[in-house]
């Protein structure tokens, strides 16, 4: 017997946006109710959300035949099968949504979040990608059931970051995953058991960045009989916050929880999912042959810049040609003139450079002449089939060079440690003698730890290294200064915060 459930959906571009990057879809037969939060500008954000969505409505109104039924997958065996599926309809799209990218530069650096409740078997699932939530309001109580993944969430999961801190931190939108952004998404899923008269709430960042837990949850306490009233204040108070995002909520109300609990079932623990190499083979061949990104939709102006790239590809080989032909007559030597059309513009292999860490400007050298500067962490190549030499480069890092052979019509990802070559080290001693909250400067600049000001009492929970470059460089911690030189032989400067004082252990 299928459980009675109600629900709302809203959404609303905000006061400050000019375009709605979030998108939504349900499946009140399946049960599943599910909000995406776009991100990349232009119209990639939007585009995002949208495919996302579009790819898991219509698979997921299917019943798996053979070949979507191999991509699914099978561990943990007491997750439901159709939360399985589910959730391998994420890792799915995740797929797509990089294949597009590949193909497409406009879209590179195109994602998407996602939150979803999944009804089944007496439980609610909750399985999320990103930053946006879920809750549930019982007994009038709101409680969060989703994690988000956010450098701030991980930061105060390691300790590095205290709450009293959170109001100052400017990096709350940071996101650590996404749909669309890495070739194998990891998704968190999580049950938990169900009561008569729940709410469950999912919503992008829209919402809880402009209005408090407490104020969240004193509206859908108000609204509880009305979800559809309780949906337009939502949006309303997030609006009369300032409106800063676009805002999307899914209000869906438990009336009986009918169906019998599964006894194995965890509740309450959140396990991460990701693809093996097996099932990811599977799930490329089953887009290759029912989603090519080559007969995919595309925004129109990224669909003309393609067209315009091929074009211009054309002439400049072209123009290309006849100089080789003309200099082998001159020269008279042998040359063997290669095929031009589509068929050698179809030798391209897709290569996406991802450098770590990330946050500073890199170089990189296509055998031996500079291809681009920019910031990491990533940058594309489209290669001709054929042996490559890269370097890249990074002021303050070891230079890494690597040899890439491009095959016709691979896509491929390649992250690329750099080592920084100086290192500093920061320490308390047992009496610091200074402010917990004196900032730490280098060349009167904040040393900054996962793009957060170091501070001496956060010096005294990371006890951080930090990149140097060889240099003199001006140290300072509240009133205290001490200049440092970083010689060609060291490795590593070592420096003590102690009885107000900064003392170098190791090097001058």
């Amino acid at each position: 017997m299928t459980m009675q459930l109600e629900y709302a959906v809203k959404t609303d571009i905000g006061r400050k946006r000019q375009l709605n990057e979030d998108s939504y879809g349900f499946s009140s037969e399946k049960q599943v109710f599910f909000v995406c939060d776009g991100m990349g500008g232009h119209a990639a954000g939007d585009y995002a959300s949208q495919t996302v969505v579009e790819t898991i409505s219509k698979l997921i109104r299917l019943e798996p035949d053979a070949e979507l039924a191999r991509t699914i997958i099978q561990e943990p065996g007491y997750i439901p099968p159709e939360c399985r599926q589910f959730i391998s309809l994420i890792m799915l799209a995740n797929r797509r949504l990089l294949k597009l990218a590949m193909m497409y530069p406009k879209l590179r650096g195109m994602g998407t979040t996602i939150t979803s409740v999944f009804f089944s078997e007496g439980f609610v699932n909750v399985v999320n990608v990103g930053d946006s939530r879920v809750y549930r309001l019982r007994d009038g109580n709101l409680k969060q059931l989703s994690t988000d993944h956010t450098w701030m969430e991980e930061l105060l999961e390691d300790g590095e970051l205290n709450k009293q801190d959170l109001d100052t931190f400017n990096k709350k939108n940071v996101i650590t995953r996404a749909i669309g952004t890495s070739p194998n998404v990891q998704v968190d899923w999580k049950a938990s058991d169900l009561k008569e008269e729940d709410i469950y709430l999912m919503c992008s960042d829209g919402l809880y960045g402009e209005v408090k837990d407490e104020a969240i949850q004193d509206i859908m306490r108000r609204n509880s009989d009305d979800l559809k009233q309780g949906s337009e204040e939502l949006i309303r108070a997030a609006n009369d916050g300032g409106g800063a995002d676009n805002i999307t909520v899914i209000l869906v109300k438990v009336k009986s929880p009918a169906g019998e609990t599964s006894g194995g079932l965890k509740t309450e623990e959140t396990v991460t999912l990701t693809a093996d190499k097996d099932n990811t083979a599977r799930i490329d061949s089953y887009i290759d042959k029912y989603y090519p990104p080559s007969r995919t939709r595309v925004p129109e102006g990224i669909e003309k810049e393609k067209q315009k790239i091929h074009h211009n590809s054309y002439f400049i080989t072209m123009i290309a040609v006849m100089l080789l032909v003309g200099a082998v007559v001159l020269i008279k030597k042998p040359w063997v003139q290669k095929p031009v059309g589509s068929e050698a513009m179809q030798k391209k292999c897709d290569i996406l450079i991802r450098t770590m860490p990330s946050g500073s400007e890199v170089s990189i050298y296509f055998n031996g002449q500079m291809l681009s500067k920019k910031i990491s962490p990533a940058d594309f190549l489209a290669l001709e089939e054929g042996d490559y030499e890269i370097k890249i480069s990074r002021q303050g890092f070891s230079d890494k060079a690597l040899t890439v052979r491009a095959v016709r019509g691979r896509q491929e990802v390649r992250n690329i440690p750099l080592e920084a070559m100086k290192k500093l080290e920061l320490s308390l001693g047992m009496n610091p003698g200074f402010e917990p909250t004196d900032g730490v400067l280098l060349d009167g600049e904040p040393i900054k730890y996962y793009g957060v000001p170091l501070t001496v009492q956060r010096v005294g929970i990371v006890g951080k290294i930090v990149d140097i470059s060889q240099d003199s460089h001006l140290f300072q911690v509240g009133s205290a200064t001490r200049t440092i030189t970083v010689g060609s032989d060291q490795g590593m400067v070592k420096i003590k915060l102690d009885e107000g004082k900064i003392v170098i252990e190791e090097g001058e």
